[in-house]
């Protein structure tokens, strides 16, 4: 293994030499100096060995049998530009020389040659080959470490710049926890000058024991901490109300090991934190619109077009899901000259009203409005011109400051409104809370056609019992027959005279040839 190690720490070395006796003695002279060396004769031999190893030494004879030696020397150096190339020549001349040199050879020698002249001059090239590779090395590294200081204090000014105006809060503490450093966020967020806080300590400012222990375990451990939404009051700044903030601690260790300094940033998400809660508080909402909605869709008045019933039924659920203080059921009269309340609720009194009208003459503007509109949302209905005309004889009188009217509409035209009044405090209406509004309008039209519908077919039955009751007295045969001649109706007399048994049977079973 040792000896592995040393024949691969030893020099190569290329000799490309015709002479046989030469090549010999150069090998031997090499071998003697610790060069592992390898012999070609030719041009050919020696572009091959140079595809085939790296060499770090290459003695190139310029005349060879089959190409001459710049032409090796052009393949070595383009292949291998680290190789010592020294080329051998009888009287060269100093214009070949200078060429030679030009290619990238390291020294010409003439010939003849004792070998130990040319491994002199190969150990000799080497060490300067060496040595300005050491001095281009350190040039490079000097270069670096300037590029890399350059980098860094542009890096430095570009981090200074970015804490300086970006709006996360950043401060820099000692491990006593005292200001060392704030940006322009942290000073402004904490409303004071930054020459206030340098040199104050942060708990003196901020006390908190839980916060502290958490402060000297980050410095004991060297360990960050992050924390997500934490609510932060302002003890020296009582007005201010409580906000949440993104926070992390970051130990800075010098060059010891031991932490010196802290970094605290701060990220004000009170305006996110909000936001959730009230997107919560959005879909509880939904959640609670659509349970009620199911629920008066399964009602069994909207079956049976009880609408009075749903009406009282319907206003007290509206309320408890909206939080208004007033919800009505209003049709049209079916002469069309005003506004008839069907079942009116007040929350607050747990009572229920119905009868007022409001006349098409006083209120035409009004009613018109919501005739035309699948439904008016007046967010401020005291100035708002949709309802302006209920102003002082019904919005002041009930205190209402907001009202939402959900057309209720049936055949493609109005018929009255579920009507959501809130009192004493404007109020905007969410579009959730209209959409709902306006789904269980179409609940209450529901139950209006149903109740339409089941009039109609009393009525229907009526006048198809009257005429039974007729065509039963009259003496002569009277039968009805399908499109297929079945007898689906007789009278008594047809009954009598065909037997009981004639319903559904074919007209051809009691005549004969074609009928």
């Amino acid at each position: 293994c040792s000896s592995d190690l040393r024949q691969i720490d030893r020099p190569t070395a290329l000799i490309v030499e015709p002479d046989a006796g030469l090549a010999g003695r150069m090998e031997t002279a090499m071998r003697a100096n610790g060069y592992q060396v390898h012999v070609a004769s030719t041009a050919s031999e020696a572009t091959r060995a140079a595809e085939a190893s790296m060499w770090e030494v290459a003695v190139i004879a310029f005349e060879l049998p089959d190409r001459r030696g710049d032409a090796v020397l052009a393949t070595i150096r383009r292949r291998q530009p680290d190789c010592v190339c020294v080329m051998t020549a009888t009287s060269p001349g100093r214009e070949r020389s200078l060429a030679w040199m030009r290619q990238g050879a390291a020294a010409c020698q003439n010939r003849p040659f004792e070998p130990a002249r040319v491994v002199e001059v190969c150990d000799r090239a080497r060490r300067e080959r060496a040595l300005l590779r050491t001095e281009s090395l350190l040039e490079a590294r000097t270069r670096e470490l300037r590029d890399s200081q350059a980098r860094l204090a542009e890096a430095n000014q570009t981090l200074t710049c970015v804490l300086e105006h970006t709006p996360m809060q950043a401060a820099l503490l000692d491990a006593q926890f005292n200001y060392v450093w704030v940006n322009r966020a942290y000073a402004e967020g904490r409303r004071r000058d930054r020459p206030s806080l340098l040199g104050r300590n942060y708990f003196d400012l901020h006390p908190h024991e839980e916060n502290q222990a958490i402060f000297r375990r980050v410095v004991e451990t060297g360990e960050p901490h992050f924390a997500e939404a934490t609510p932060v009051k302002f003890p020296d700044q009582p007005e201010r109300e409580t906000t949440y903030w993104d926070w992390s601690l970051a130990p800075v260790a010098d060059t010891t090991g031991r932490i010196s300094a802290l970094v605290l940033t701060m990220t004000d998400v009170t305006g996110q934190v909000q936001r959730l809660v009230a997107g919560e508080r959005r879909a509880a909402r939904r959640r609670r619109e659509a349970e009620a909605i199911a629920g008066i869709a399964l009602s069994d008045h909207i079956t049976a077009g009880r609408v009075e019933e749903l009406a009282a039924h319907l206003t007290e659920v509206v309320a408890g899901v909206v939080g208004v203080a007033r919800v009505g059921v209003w049709l049209f009269e079916e002469n069309g000259t005003g506004l008839v309340n069907v079942d009116n609720y007040d929350a607050p009194s747990h009572t229920h009203t119905s009868g007022a009208v409001l006349d098409e003459r006083e209120y035409r503007n009004e009613l018109d409005a919501l005739r035309g509109a699948p439904y008016v949302d007046a967010h401020d209905a005291l100035t708002d011109p949709r309802t302006a005309g209920y102003v002082e004889g019904y919005l002041r009188p009930n205190r209402i400051t907001s009202m939402l009217d959900a057309a209720i509409r049936l055949g493609g035209r109005s018929i009255g409104t579920l009507c959501l009044e809130h009192v004493d405090t404007p109020r905007r209406w969410r579009h959730d809370e209209i959409t709902f509004a306006c789904r269980l309008a179409d609940q209450v039209a529901l139950a209006l056609s149903n109740r339409q519908r089941g009039r109609a077919d009393a009525r229907r039955k009526a006048v198809l019992a009257r005429q039974a009751a007729i065509l039963g007295t009259i003496p002569d045969i009277v039968m009805e027959v399908d499109t297929h001649k079945v007898y689906t109706w007789a009278n008594e007399a047809g009954r009598e005279f065909f037997g009981e048994d004639v319903l559904g049977k074919e007209a051809a079973h009691y005549f004969e040839g074609d009928q």
